[in-house]
């Protein structure tokens, strides 16, 4: 069970990370054709230095030929991709470059040719002998491409499968015998290989998250810190339509000392827990929540509501900390800000004035209350 488990952390780390592994496929499927090609050379020139002239079979020259077309092809689709004038728009370009089905379509095709070479480089060159080739690149091939562990090998599986069916036409019984335990061996060995390699991935991947996840969250509430809510907000902002409206909360816990005070700070910080799930558990997964100081809070309503709606939502919450017990301090309130953007084009710092005038408005009415304020036309100027 344990290690189906870890198969599946690993395909949720490839899920994760479709995006960026499409980039990374993409230039290692180049950086194979290029290092073929390289090594190729290298072989005809020690071939030439050491034997005085070329002694090796006809498609010796011609596979570091076709290895170079292949390259060529490749560098030809990286500047169409990359080439700004090809394009509608930077977002566009982004998208088709970072597209991992794309280069998945792109690898099936790189390998299927470049393992018909290597197959062809096995039979041409070395008819009497077992394949020498082609295990090799197939488990050379493990580094080169990152994708869902079983895809990866149903895949690998189906060159070996072609590989042996035309290993079979070509070669006598006692030599596909021998070619038949070379190729289940690199398959199994690069089986082994790409577990390693990605199982490695993950490991830093998940400790990459949960270094993420530490730096961006407060460690009390379990929210989003003061930095990362403002950069999530900003970056909502941002990418928003025009035409999206957004309403942005700051809650203000009233009285916070005297909890402290006559209660202690561990009573102080249980208050606070139970206010960040209060407000974590009274908004949508879409809206934003984070904790921005001691006592205050604020969310990011990330798309339009009525005014039932905040004042529900509003009264709700009062009501929860009015009758909450959190060891023997009880009975709580909160002042609460709002700002609507009903135009759809504030930024956060228009946002956050209006919200904290509406929350200064609040505390002026006797706290325990809520007041909204729309976010104004000039303040956007």
């Amino acid at each position: 069970m344990y290690f189906f488990d870890y198969l599946d952390e690993m395909d949720y780390y490839v899920a994760d990370n479709t995006a960026k592994l499409g980039v990374i496929n993409f230039y290692r499927i180049k950086l194979m054709f290029l290092s073929t090609l390289f090594i190729s050379a290298l072989c005809l020139s020690l071939d030439y230095i050491i034997n005085d002239g070329f002694r090796l079979h006809v498609f010796h020259v011609l596979f570091p030929f076709f290895i170079g077309i292949f390259h060529k092809l490749i560098k030809i689709i990286e500047k169409i991709l990359l080439n700004p004038k090809q394009t509608k728009s930077r977002e566009s370009k982004i998208h088709i470059t970072m597209s991992f089905g794309f280069t998945r379509l792109f690898a099936v095709f790189a390998f299927a040719i470049f393992f018909l070479l290597t197959g062809m480089l096995d039979f041409f060159t070395r008819p009497e002998a077992p394949v020498l080739f082609f295990p090799i690149i197939m488990i050379a091939s493990t580094v080169f491409y990152i994708d869902y562990f079983w895809v990866s090998t149903i895949y690998r599986l189906l060159l070996c499968g072609v590989f042996l069916a035309l290993d079979w036409m070509v070669r006598i019984f006692p030599l596909f015998i021998n070619d038949l335990v070379m190729v289940i061996a690199a398959f199994l060995i690069s089986t082994l290989c790409y577990f390693v390699i990605l199982s490695l991935q993950t490991d830093t991947g998940r400790i990459s998250r949960e270094l993420y996840t530490k730096s961006s969250t407060d460690l009390l509430t379990g929210l989003l810190n003061k930095v990362s809510f403002e950069n999530k907000v900003k970056e909502f902002l941002a990418k928003r339509k025009g035409d999206t409206e957004c309403a942005l909360f700051i809650f203000d816990f009233d009285n916070f000392k005297h909890i402290n005070d006559n209660y202690g700070h561990q009573t102080g910080d249980e208050v606070i827990k139970f206010f960040g799930y209060v407000l974590h558990r009274s908004f949508r997964n879409s809206d934003i929540v984070g904790r921005i100081g001691g006592d205050e809070f604020m969310v990011l309503l990330t798309n339009s509501a009525d005014k039932n709606f905040f004042k529900d939502r509003c009264t709700n919450i009062l009501h929860e900390l009015r009758v909450a017990e959190v060891g023997r301090a009880k009975s709580f309130s909160a002042s609460i800000g709002i700002a609507v953007d009903t135009e759809g084009d504030a930024g956060f710092d228009e946002l956050y004035s209006t919200a904290d005038r509406a929350l200064y408005q609040a505390k002026e009415n006797g706290k325990a209350c809520f007041v909204l304020y729309p976010v104004k036309k000039q303040e956007n100027e």
